[in-house]
């Protein structure tokens, strides 16, 4: 993070600032300062909202840009450690485990696109090997399946009873990975499915298994974050 974001911001010397600064002071924690646990803050506010609100307040203000970290990890486990938590109000210990987590793992739209390249253009052929024959990449259904096809069949049945499908119905399959679910969808009754993804190499594999299934097969637009 750069130092201008830190020099920008006027840290109020009021009591919600001095209090803040007290606690964190306790774990170890500088604001505005240079460690990579330490808190950048961008909003003057933050000391009040957090002070008022508890870990609530912490992170609805991370969302809204009005605090950052860059190692939001380190930051948590000595928030933790220092026992912070118990002097925040109308939390407890762990609310904050939880909101550590869920920030920790926060992905940004550009980073999310790296991410998906990087991982499922990695080649048809290599997910053809380790995948069942739908190319289903996430978790079976295996109540009464014993082979991994069978799992992922009975999944993709199941998802049509949830859905409540109907001949003659339009199903749109965002995030269609590879087009296996359309040999469910399309297979007899549902003839019009429509596959958005945003992946090179799974979208040339989810269009031709639309066509297989005689489904319709209409591209996405794009726009890159």
């Amino acid at each position: 993070m750069s130092s201008s974001c830190i020099e920008e911001v006027s840290v109020p010397d009021d009591n919600w600032y001095r209090i803040a600064n007290e606690l964190l002071s306790r774990a170890d924690i500088t604001i505005n300062g240079s460690a990579p646990s330490d808190i950048r803050v961008n909003n003057p506010d933050f000391f009040k909202r957090v002070l008022q609100e508890g870990s609530l307040g912490l992170g609805e203000s991370y969302m809204d840009g009005w605090w950052e970290c860059e190692r939001l990890d380190i930051f948590f486990t000595k928030v933790l450690r220092a026992g912070l938590e118990n002097q925040l109000p109308h939390h407890v210990k762990d609310t904050l485990r939880i909101l550590g987590a869920r920030l920790i793992n926060l992905q940004s739209k550009k980073r999310a696109w790296i991410v998906g390249k990087e991982h499922y253009d990695l080649g048809n052929d290599l997910f053809s090997r380790m995948l069942d024959p739908y190319m289903q990449y996430s978790c079976a259904y295996w109540k009464d399946a014993d082979t991994l096809e069978a799992a992922q069949q009975a999944k993709l049945e199941l998802i049509c009873e949830k859905l409540q499908l109907q001949p003659g119905m339009r199903v749109l399959d965002i995030g269609c990975g590879w087009g296996g679910s359309v040999a469910i969808y399309g297979d007899p009754v549902w003839r019009e499915c429509r596959g958005r993804n945003d992946l090179r190499r799974t979208a040339k594999n989810g269009a031709d298994a639309l066509r297989r299934s005689g489904c319709l097969y209409s591209p996405a637009r794009l726009s890159r974050p």
